[in-house]
């Protein structure tokens, strides 16, 4: 991996009390057609997406072949959309991770650099949005090794990776290998217009929600010592010091 692209920090957002759960360890989690559902209903693109999940292929030439005959009845050209319903199902945790390539070098060192860790300038327009008024910051490290661990515990298979953007009115040839490779991955890419969102995703393969209404909790344990709760106000105003040793 590029040492530029190592996680530094994982933020989640949200309302207190559900922050507060986050805290004690629970990861609430809805199913991945639940995103396209919210934005179809409430017009809101900052949690939903339509495109949430769908492999979307343009230019796509169409024909409606009459099977008596064998003749065309019509053709055509235009974007196709390819959604796994398996899949839909699954439910996936989204946070905001903070790389190491976000951080200001402030001062070089022979064993450690400093960084600024400046959250207004990385996480920018996230702080206008109005479904959150608390964040969480979470070391990485422990918080994915806490949740394999329970997932092991209860055969629970998972997969976790920073989302790719990408331009989805262009048919991306390493999209569409990493589609044919395995029809998860799909859950790692997303049109770049959510960039800005610098999403990290855990998909729990095995588990299937089969209501929009439905959630899936994981109770990993608590994060005490390992995360600390913010309001919007006090992190926007936050800005941390870092020292990383200068071979990661």
């Amino acid at each position: 991996m590029n040492v530029e692209e190592v996680i530094i920090a994982i933020v989640k957002f949200g309302e207190k009390e559900y922050m507060q759960e986050l805290l004690n360890g629970r990861l609430y989690t809805r199913r991945l057609k639940y995103y396209r559902y919210y934005e179809k209903k409430f017009s809101d693109k900052s949690r939903g997406d339509v495109d949430e999940g769908a492999q979307i292929l343009n230019d796509v030439e169409f024909y409606c072949i009459n099977p008596k005959n064998g003749l065309t009845m019509f053709s055509g050209k235009g974007k196709a959309k390819i959604i796994c319903d398996e899949l839909d199902k699954r439910p996936i945790f989204c946070s905001c991770c903070i790389l190491k390539k976000d951080l200001e070098l402030i001062k070089k060192d022979k064993e450690y650099n400093t960084y600024r860790l400046n959250f207004s300038r990385i996480l920018g327009e996230a702080f206008d949005e109005s479904y959150w008024d608390t964040g969480v910051v979470i070391e990485p490290n422990y918080f994915f090794e806490r949740i394999k661990t329970c997932c092991e515990k209860e055969d629970i298979v998972l997969s976790g990776e920073k989302i790719i953007y990408y331009d989805n009115k262009m048919n991306l040839q390493d999209l569409n290998k990493s589609v044919e490779d395995n029809s998860k991955n799909i859950v790692f890419w997303k049109d770049y217009a959510y960039e800005k969102q610098k999403e990290h995703r855990i998909l729990f393969e095995n588990i299937s929600l089969e209501n929009n209404g439905d959630n899936f909790t994981l109770d990993i344990g608590s994060l005490d010592g390992h995360s600390i709760m913010f309001t919007k106000k006090q992190l926007k105003e936050t800005t941390l010091k870092i020292l990383i040793k200068n071979d990661i």
